[in-house]
């Protein structure tokens, strides 16, 4: 039971990481009508999830889980750089830099974790750099947390992260964004699954339309989104 209300802290997008101030790029998509409608919103999820999210981010927290487990210093700090890599545009990799430094800072500060602690110092050195899905890997991991679990906080947060900006962006409505949730579980499990298996060093994937939009966000003149 403690594993799954640890798993709910930290999946809450109300935590004071900043999550909510990223689209994916949504915004750009949304505004240039490449997505208009609930329809084509899940259509771009799915692509999302399958080759980036369950490819990538899932596979390192589940990773970073592990290490947690072990209290792998090491480990953690070398998934975390292969995740940074995988990273095209700027926008994308300071949006997990930002989340993921700043869940860290704050799980430490609360959660009285000298492992987490040794993580914080080694962002501070620069020897690792502290993305979103290897934090909350590490921090879930710390607490008994599986890296299948892991790895279904990274992708439903995913998930729940582009619907709740395609509501706040006027483009669907609330009950559709539940539908769409509600159509994605069954994909989500699966990918969660084969995540969780997935090794590490052979982490790779990319949504090539979202890494457009997300370059073309840097340069909008006005945007309401950090990303």
């Amino acid at each position: 039971m403690n594993e799954l209300l640890t798993a709910l802290q930290y999946g809450d997008t109300g935590y004071p990481a900043g999550a909510y101030a990223h689209s994916f790029g949504l915004e750009t998509a949304f505004d240039e009508g490449h997505i208009a409608g609930a329809d084509a919103l899940e259509r771009a999820a799915r692509a999302l999830l399958t080759q980036q999210t369950a490819r990538t981010d899932a596979v390192a927290a589940a990773a970073c889980a592990r290490a947690a487990h072990r209290r792998d210093t090491t480990a953690f700090c070398e998934v975390d750089r292969r995740l940074t890599a995988t990273r095209a545009p700027r926008e994308a990799r300071e949006a997990s830099l930002r989340v993921g430094r700043q869940m860290l800072a704050t799980a430490t500060a609360c959660e009285s974790d000298t492992w987490l602690e040794a993580l914080t110092n080694a962002v501070a050195r620069g020897e690792a750099d502290g993305n979103y899905a290897c934090v909350a890997g590490a921090i879930l991991g710390s607490r008994g947390g599986a890296p299948d679990a892991v790895a279904a906080l990274v992708i439903w947060s995913t998930i729940s992260g582009l619907v709740n900006a395609a509501v706040r962006l006027g483009g669907i409505t609330h009950v559709e964004a539940q539908h769409i949730i509600t159509r994605l579980r069954p994909l989500a499990a699966d990918l969660t699954r084969t995540a969780a298996a997935s090794a590490a060093e052979r982490m790779a994937g990319s949504a090539p339309l979202f890494e457009i939009w997300s370059m073309r966000h840097e340069a909008a003149t006005t945007r309401l989104f950090a990303s």
